[in-house]
């Protein structure tokens, strides 16, 4: 079940930073997709008992919420943080 989990979470990471890519040439629209597959990624690490990879997943999921919210721009620093998380 790991080497699977290893494997998904290499796809949904390629995804992730893609989509973080767009963002940073100024597209919100990926934001959705981006909290969907960190969603899965938080309960995937939850099934297999990976608690730190689940509690971050979760900080990732509160920022994208807070960015879609317009509560937290989306700049520079941001795009950083968020290609340096994946």
């Amino acid at each position: 079940m790991l080497q699977e989990f290893v494997v998904s979470s290499l796809e949904m990471l390629e995804k992730l930073e893609t989509h973080t890519l767009a963002l940073e040439q100024g597209n919100k629209s990926p934001l959705e997709e981006m909290f969907r597959v960190i969603h899965t990624l938080k309960g995937d690490a939850g099934y297999l008992g990976l608690e730190q990879l689940g509690k971050f997943s979760h900080c990732l999921e509160s920022i994208l919420i807070e960015v879609k919210r317009e509560r937290i721009t989306l700049d520079e620093r941001l795009i950083e943080l968020l290609l340096g998380s994946i």
